[in-house]
């Protein structure tokens, strides 16, 4: 129904969410930090006039409410669009076999199942923050959690305590709180077991487990309608051993449970496990990979890898990665915390050289075992740290191109509408899409667009082009970026697939030629971002950019006859400046809608939506 790529992207947009949730409290606490170290000299530790101003416990309730907001609605659509648009990939085998599909609107019981589902991991994220914590060194050295409100409380109490004694100055209290806070992270805690787990874990695993739960009840129902009674388990790199051992191959349904372990948390479908398991009809449906070609995939994965004298399998390289991965975020956010906090310049100035120091460390590590950079599990929820250049791999998804006006790149992957967290927002309203699944019906609905300046005969040629496109990224990796560049003529097509969630034009439209066309898709369906409008109007040599999104919509924009590039550039500069003020991204949202209804330099800009 899904692959394992699509399986662990779903569940982004919640982690998201929660990740600003975590942000935001933690911001929270600085500023009262802030407020105590400005009102201590002048009151002579008034604790009461302290907490006269302490609406911060309203206030991180409203955020916690405003996070429960977001989360069931994205909770809904997970649960819904994605859940109904992956159900409908299965029309196809049906078909193929001359059995009846029942379409998702149709089939009421699998629909209330859904619901019941989605209402269970909505109910979860609530269970989340009503269990909110930090890990706190307790007095015999143990670590112990300390609910939010608790944690809030006692800090401040200990701050203005230490501060008004003189026993410590308010930067080395602030950096002993957001060091403290970081290497926590905001907790979820399970009372019964006094496990804890970071909230954005426990949100993505809450979805992680009930999508499970939906794939696997369409999954069964299928096989038993298309009257089978064995499933093929999908394949993905970097699985972990005991998982490598079963997946890619065909099994019956008692074998799914004895074999792969499903039902178990360590088993298929279990913790942290993005397989998936597919209706399978012997001698009908044919296998997606070989025995010989699994033991060959197998084989090449656990090829160890040397790096500074250590060898690593392609899973044990994949575990290092996220760990420096946990560790970046967590730098990133004390970057963030202590320049909110008002530090000292030499302290926010050690914060940024330990985050480059690991950020090389990553690069050369993954670039040595052969790893892609996922630096959107770096920087997710949280943008960009100021002052930070190096790599900038850690600041910008798309690299290759540079605007410029200001060096600055919005990302072609759609990654957007991220709270500006250094203001302790909350995800804002129009918070990160989901990634939605190409299928076969949206491939269909792609339509011909009547861009001025080519024949009936390219255009119908585009539309084709558009379609192979999207059949492109569906089988090579559907939550990333695919290009297809084309000389004037449509001819000489260069197929790019975004590596790291973007795509580098650098050096694939050199020699070309002029009037080239760009025909690429945004996962998450969203509109032209700034880095795309940068492309457009600082390449001379590139005509037409199009993209067509993974639901099938088309939207293009081309340089009509009477193009004029400095009149366009002179808009792009002027809008930019009156309109984006602080580098969010719904004001770059708002002010390139502004830029694409503008025609006056020649640029003819058209969407076409399909019903």
């Amino acid at each position: 129904m899904f692959t394992p790529e699509i399986m662990e992207a779903i569940p982004t947009a919640l982690e998201q969410i929660f990740d600003s949730l975590q942000m935001s409290i933690m911001t929270e606490i600085v500023r009262m930090l802030l407020e105590a170290a400005e009102i201590i000299p002048s009151t002579g530790y008034k604790m009461s006039r302290l907490y006269d101003l302490g609406t911060s416990k309203k206030r991180i309730k409203d955020i916690v409410a405003r996070t429960l907001n977001l989360s069931d609605r994205e909770v809904e659509n997970i649960f819904t669009n994605i859940t109904e648009s992956g159900y409908n990939e299965a029309e196809s085998a049906f078909i193929e076999q001359g059995k009846e599909f029942i379409p998702y609107s149709e089939n009421e019981p699998l629909q209330q199942f859904v619901r019941a589902v989605q209402e269970q991991t909505q109910n979860e994220c609530k269970n989340i923050t009503q269990s909110m914590g930090f890990a706190k060194r307790q007095p015999d050295g143990s670590l112990g959690f300390t609910p939010v409100a608790d944690y809030y409380q006692e800090t401040l109490d200990k701050a203005v305590t230490e501060i008004a004694s003189g026993a410590s100055d308010y930067n080395t209290v602030l950096e002993k709180t957001v060091t403290e806070m970081t290497n926590s992270g905001l907790r979820t805690v399970d009372y019964a077991s006094g496990h804890s787990n970071r909230v954005t874990v426990a949100a993505r695993r809450a979805v992680s487990t009930g999508l499970n739960q939906v794939v696997g009840k369409i999954n069964e129902e299928n096989a038993e309608k298309l009257g089978t009674n064995y499933f093929e388990v999908s394949w993905h790199s970097g699985a972990r051993p005991s998982h490598q051992v079963w997946q890619g191959r065909v099994y019956s349904k008692e074998e799914l449970e004895s074999v792969c372990g499903l039902g178990t948390v360590t088993g298929l479908c279990g913790a942290n496990c993005y397989h998936s398991y597919s209706p399978f009809t012997p001698g009908i449906t044919p296998r997606t990979y070989t025995d010989e070609q699994l033991e060959k995939m197998n084989a090449e994965e656990n090829k160890p890898v040397e790096y500074n004298g250590k060898t690593y399998t392609k899973y044990e390289a994949t575990q290092r990665q996220r760990r420096l991965e946990t560790t970046m975020r967590a730098q990133r956010q004390k970057i963030k915390l202590l320049e909110e906090g008002g530090a000292d310049e030499q302290a926010i100035i050690n914060a940024r050289a330990r985050y480059v120091k690991t950020s090389d460390e990553y690069v050369n590590f993954s670039k040595s075992v052969g790893l892609s950079q996922q630096w959107d599990r770096v920087t997710v929820g949280s943008n960009t740290v100021k002052g930070i250049t190096k790599p900038k791999k850690a600041e910008m998804p798309l690299r290759g191109i540079k605007s410029a006006d200001d060096g600055k790149i919005r990302g072609m992957n759609s990654n957007k509408h991220i709270a500006n967290s250094s203001k302790g927002d909350i995800l804002k309203e129009e918070s990160k899409k989901s990634i939605t699944p190409i299928t076969d019906k949206a491939i269909e609905r792609v339509s011909k667009v009547d861009i001025d300046g080519y024949s009936e005969e390219q255009r119908v040629e585009i539309q084709k082009q558009h379609k192979e496109l999207l059949k492109f990224s569906k089988e090579h990796n559907q939550n990333k970026e695919v290009a297809f560049v084309f000389r004037e003529d449509l001819t000489d097509k260069t197929p790019l697939l975004g590596a790291d969630d973007h795509l580098d034009f650098g050096t694939s439209l050199s020699g070309k030629g002029n009037n080239l066309m760009i025909l690429h898709n945004h996962p998450r369906n969203s509109s032209f971002s700034d880095v795309d409008i940068s492309l457009f109007k600082n390449l001379k040599s590139l005509k037409t950019l199009t993209i067509v999104k993974n639901n099938g919509d088309v939207e293009f924009i081309t340089k009509g006859d009477n193009f004029n590039d400095e009149v366009f550039k002179l808009e792009y500069n002027r809008l930019k400046k009156k309109m984006v003020k602080n580098n969010t991204d719904a004001e770059y949202d708002k002010f390139i809608s502004k830029l694409l209804n503008k025609t006056k330099s020649g640029v003819i800009w058209s969407e076409k939506n399909i019903p």
